[in-house]
């Protein structure tokens, strides 16, 4: 499996690689729980960083500058 992330604190989201295809994630740093995991397979792992993007701007409830995935 392979796996991709990004930290902006307080959250960390993730483009996971699965069998399907590619699921987003969203983690709470702050209060060590999952907010948002899986649900949608995307086809590519640009729709699923998008996709982990758009809901970690969702919960901070302001748009993220920069993401720098690794």
């Amino acid at each position: 499996m392979e796996s991709f992330h990004a930290t902006h604190q307080p959250i960390r989201v993730f483009a996971l690689g699965v069998p399907e295809g590619w699921q987003a994630a969203v983690y709470d740093l702050a209060n060590h729980k999952w907010l948002d995991v899986g649900g949608w397979i995307h086809g590519t792992v640009d729709e699923a960083k998008i996709d982990a993007r758009q809901k970690a701007e969702a919960f901070l409830g302001k748009p993220i500058p920069h993401l720098d995935w690794k």
